[in-house]
């Protein structure tokens, strides 16, 4: 990852990357990030050498939109957004001269780049779970059957999992 001026989502792609180089028979596949809709970072990055990670990293951070057109061949592109706010971008790349196996799926990777990235901006839900054990604890040593047990952890776990 390049590091980037201010904070940033971390998400977690997974095997994200990965699937959308073998799906569309690129040789690199990269997901940018622009915070704010400011110059974007590189955020994952697959089958690129280091030295063309730190170069395309760069040419983001000075604003050069065309580093990806000199350097491959072949570029398909598109936008990551989420619910109507853009992202950033998912590139797939190659050297080689040739149309990309299965282009229309480029979409669907997109998508879920921008879920990614929309998870990644959430602020964590915030349970440490102490006050719900406490009162467990208390629940349990005050029951007499397990009929009031079952009622007494519905009542208090129900909450946490949405309902009532």
């Amino acid at each position: 990852m390049i590091p980037a001026a201010g904070p940033r989502p971390t998400p977690a792609f997974g095997g994200l990357s990965r699937a959308a180089r073998r799906a569309l028979g690129s040789e690199a596949v990269v997901i940018v990030y622009e915070p704010d809709g400011g110059h974007g970072v590189v955020v994952e990055q697959e089958g690129l050498v280091p030295g063309t990670v730190r170069a395309f990293g760069r040419a983001l951070a000075n604003g050069d939109d065309a580093f990806l057109a000199r350097e491959f061949s072949g570029v398909l592109t598109a936008e990551v957004n989420l619910e109507g706010e853009r992202l950033g971008a998912i590139h797939a790349l190659r050297h080689s001269l040739g149309d990309f196996e299965h282009p229309e799926l480029i979409g669907i990777f997109a998508a879920q780049a921008a879920i990614a990235l929309g998870m990644a901006q959430r602020p964590p839900a915030h349970h440490d779970g102490s006050e719900i054990l406490s009162e467990l604890d208390h629940l349990v040593l005050s029951v007499h059957n397990l009929e009031d047990l079952s009622r007494a952890v519905t009542d208090a776990l129900g909450p946490v999992f949405g309902g009532p």
